[in-house]
């Protein structure tokens, strides 16, 4: 009896590995990001590779991890404090309950705290 409650469980186990779950980051999210004294308005959407931010900040980032309610990429884009189009490395960790996003954008010029909702 034992070894046949143990091969169930597995089976269960190995089953739900099997299940291709889409993480709840994914979707299009109205974002707010403040920081240096200026608020700037953008739409993000997520995939399981990539995310696409259009709005006030454009940016097309590949380097996406998608864990949970975790989500964290890091892109490079251009250094808006440079004129001569030097660009700069950008980092966001963030976290998602439910229909809202909250999290915090790293740069080599300052932070910006980001706030989303599910569009």
């Amino acid at each position: 009896m034992f070894r046949y409650r143990e091969t169930i469980l597995v089976a269960f186990c190995c089953s739900l590995l099997a299940c291709d779950i889409q993480s709840v980051s994914v979707g299009e999210w109205n974002i707010t990001l403040e920081g240096r004294g200026a608020i700037q308005e953008s739409v993000w959407t997520i995939n399981e590779t990539s995310l696409l931010m259009t709005g006030d900040m454009a940016l097309m980032v590949e380097e996406l991890e998608l864990s949970g309610s975790r989500i964290s990429w890091s892109s490079s884009m251009a250094n808006p404090d440079s004129g001569a189009g030097e660009n700069t490395r950008v980092n966001f960790n963030g976290t998602v309950d439910g229909d809202q996003m909250a999290g915090t954008l790293f740069t080599q010029f300052g932070n910006y705290t980001v706030t989303g909702s599910r569009r």
